[in-house]
This record gives C-alpha cells, structure tokens and sequence, in this order.
C-alpha cells in the first residue's frame, strides 16, 4: 500500500479507525467552563460540538482550546487579569464557535468532513491552506468515524516514505525542498522572555499564529510558547497565564523545566524535518542560521511539509 502515491490513498488506506479515539462530543448549550473540562478528561486540545438535532456523532463545529482562550482574551479586553471578568459557567460554548473565530490558525468553523472511500488530494489541499482536521465517516455506517490530523499524514509519511512522489526530493534541504515556502514566510514573530503567558496568546491572537519563539535580550531562542501549552487548562488554571512566560512552560513541563527548543537550519533536509516532528511531537520547527546562532529567521510548519507533497504553497 505504500508504494501508492499519498494522494491517491483513500482514508481506508490509512487504516487508522482502530487506532484512533471514538469521536465524542458536548452539547452545545454546555458551558464554557464544561467544555474545558471535557478536554482535560479526554487530553485533548479540541472539543467537538454537536448539532442541536443530530446523534451524539453530529458534529456542527470543532473549537479548540486557543479558540475559547481566544475568546476569553477577546472579552477581557486584552488585559491578563480582565479573564475574571468572564463567565466561563454562564457562557456557552456555542457562543465561542459563533464569535467568528474561523481565520488563521483557529479552529471553529472549520468542519471538512470526507468519507472512507474518498482518496486524500483534497484533503491534502485543505491542509497544506491552513486547516488542521478532519471528520472521517463512513455513509455505509460499517467503520467508526474518527478525526484526522496534520499530524497523521506526517507520521504517515515517515513510515512510508515512498508514498511521497519521486519529484518530491526528501533528503534535499529545505532550502531547496521547501524553497517557495520560505521564500514567502514573513518577519518571524517573538515575544521576550519577561512577558507573561497571557501577553503570548493574545500576540498569537493578534498575528494568526499558533506558535512564538520566546526569545532574551539577544534575540536568542530560550523557549517556544504553542496552542498546545494550554492543553488541561480549566477556569481554575487560567491565572496562571499571569505568570512569566518562562514560569509558566516550566510548571507545565513534566520535568519541571522549559522544553529545549527544537529547532533545524536551511541545510537540514526534508526528511531529518519530517522524522523529527514525528520523534519529539511537536507541530513546527522554527529555524535558525546555523546551529551556534539561536536567532530565529523562520518556521517549518506541518502545512509547509503538506504543501510540499502536493506541490502547492502553504497559506
């Protein structure tokens, strides 16, 4: 199955419905507050919302948790303390989903739903400009419908590297693989090393984007802040975005320090990107100059590599 070409690979193919989780969902009069906590039970970074007249498989948005923490910066007015002010038990979730939030790096709105049988270019295409999911049913009703990511095709990919076509030369560098995607990445955006977290997402909020190297006075990469590093978060924790950004990666670190950034160079090749977003998990490498110079002068993201695979510039 391998040596077919990735985009003419159904879902079926994949063979990920066993692997995994069964799509669960909340109701969309739930409250905020409940939303979060759905989340955290499942350690997810995403919440299905279901229709008002469908099963508990019919799912009308999904909202991630940087949208409701983009909401709560939106209705805090942008200051770290205004979160208080937010009714996190009133509101309904529903109210996040209607706010407008599908731009960018933000989920809600963004329902691209295929079938078992459907082969992966649009799909594909859909990625590579910016969407991050997928809802994979079955219309015959014989498999379990499960949601499919960015990341999925990337492992995908590791594990199959002859799925990818020949024209698409893996051990090139980036510099050249990735060539159209880093020629048009714009001034990459940082936030420095004494702000808060809160200052962080709301600068993500602000720009579109869905990660921030932090940097010291030098310029020099010493952390990286993601959508991801509010996984688990619930009304309890929110007061912890007040902390120093540095602060709050090491208490949501496992090993109660800031994560080494993982970073690549212009020389690194498509391949060693793709294993190591695999390896370490992560959903973007920013790059440097040289490996002696933490500067950051640009990002690799998922929808970079995707795009890259069907010939098409990331958005």
């Amino acid at each position: 199955m391998a040596s077919c070409s990735l985009t003419n690979l159904t879902f079926a193919d994949l063979q990920l419905e066993t692997k995994k989780p069964p799509v669960t969902t909340v109701s969309p009069e739930d409250s905020i507050s409940q939303a979060l906590e759905f989340m955290k039970s499942k350690d997810s970074v995403i919440v299905p919302i279901r229709t008002r007249s469908g099963g508990p498989e019919s799912i009308a948005a999904i909202v991630g948790v940087a949208d409701i923490l983009a909401y709560i910066i939106k209705n805090a007015g942008g200051q770290a303390s205004g979160w208080q002010n937010v009714d996190l038990e009133k509101e309904k979730i529903e109210q996040v989903e209607t706010l407008g939030l599908g731009e960018t790096e933000e989920e809600s709105y963004r329902i691209w739903e295929r079938d078992f049988r459907d082969t992966l270019n649009a799909t594909l295409l859909a990625f590579a400009r910016g969407i991050h999911r997928a809802l994979i049913t079955d219309a015959l009703d014989q498999k379990r419908a499960y949601i499919l990511t960015q990341t999925d095709i990337t492992r995908y990919v590791n594990a199959h590297p002859d799925s990818v076509t020949p024209a698409v030369d893996l051990d090139a560098p980036i510099s050249q693989s990735l060539k159209d995607a880093l020629t048009y990445q714009k001034h990459v955006i940082t936030m420095r090393d004494h702000q808060s977290a809160f200052d962080g997402f709301a600068l993500m909020k602000e720009k579109g984007v869905a990660a921030l190297p932090v940097v010291d006075g030098s310029g020099s990469i010493v952390g990286i802040l993601s959508a991801s590093d509010v996984r688990g978060i619930t009304k309890t924790g929110l007061g912890k975005l007040e902390m120093p950004v540095l602060e709050y990666l090491k208490q949501k670190s496992s090993a109660g320090k800031v994560r080494q950034p993982i970073l690549c160079t212009p020389n690194d090749s498509l391949r060693h990107i793709i294993s190591t977003l695999v390896e370490q998990d992560v959903h973007r490498i920013f790059i440097v100059a040289q490996k002696d110079d933490l500067r950051p002068i640009g990002v690799v993201s998922q929808s970079d590599i995707i795009g890259a695979f069907i010939h098409v510039r990331a958005q």
